[in-house]
């Protein structure tokens, strides 16, 4: 079988999973919210205070909950952005009325939208199979697409692969739980390169961060060229460090 079969094969599994997901919480969401559209103009909310939710509906939710979870979790990061408002939609820990489950199932289909128009493509498959020799480049077509938020996660996610090869190509001690920043800091006060090069590092770090702890609000203010920028920033350090 070939690369683009491998692929295909694996897009095919995941729109069927996203599909029975979306179908049973479809289902759910009629259970959850009966009166949803009870009126023209006003959803009545009154059952919110009132419906005794049974213990099989709750368990229902949770076990789609984490089907789903699973799913969008092993699409990261390309779905990060999306993962922390469907698990805030499905909290069940919140009040009745915080969770919403027919807003979940609508990430749900808009990723489906995204998979089936090649906006996105899990990075997991591409890493599995080695298609894309290079992310920089998938990172731009993201961009490019408008598709920031998941453009700036893979950058990121590149930048941080990279330093942990410049580190180990100088034989520094590479720890498995380290991120940007200490990596960064390692190879600048080893001499791998100079304080100008750290500083821009942790800027992108700090972009990057905006994405992947959800600080959605800081992200909203970054101007698009800071992205543009980042993208630019990190395949001229690939290709100055790791292409010599």
């Amino acid at each position: 079988m070939s690369d683009d079969e491998i692929i295909k094969q694996s897009e095919d599994e995941t729109i069927k999973r996203l599909d029975a997901l979306i179908e049973d919480g479809s289902l759910l969401a009629t259970q959850f919210h009966p009166n949803y559209y009870s009126t023209p103009s006003v959803v009545n909310l009154d059952w919110y205070y009132t419906l005794n939710i049974s213990y099989v509906k709750r368990t229902n939710l949770r076990l789609w909950r984490v089907e789903a979870t699973n799913v969008l979790a092993g699409l990261l990061p390309l779905t990060r952005i999306y993962l922390e408002e469907f698990k805030r939609l499905t909290d069940l820990g919140s009040v009745a009325s915080g969770f919403d489950i027919y807003a979940a199932v609508g990430i749900l289909k808009r990723i489906k939208n995204q998979i089936l128009s090649d906006h996105v493509t899990p990075l997991s498959d591409l890493v599995a199979v080695t298609v894309f020799d290079d992310f920089i480049a998938m990172a731009r077509h993201l961009f490019e697409k408008k598709y920031f938020a998941p453009a700036v996660a893979l950058c990121g996610a590149v930048l941080e692969d990279s330093l942990r090869r410049v580190a180990t190509n100088h034989q520094l001690t590479v720890e498995e739980d380290d991120t940007i920043g200490p990596l960064n800091d390692r190879c600048a006060s080893n001499g791998i390169y100079d304080k100008r090069m750290q500083i821009k590092i942790n800027g992108w770090r700090e972009i990057r961060n905006t994405v992947d702890h959800g600080w959605f609000d800081d992200f909203k203010k970054i101007q698009k060229k800071e992205f543009k920028e980042m993208i630019d920033g990190v395949d001229n350090f690939i290709a100055e460090y790791l292409k010599k």
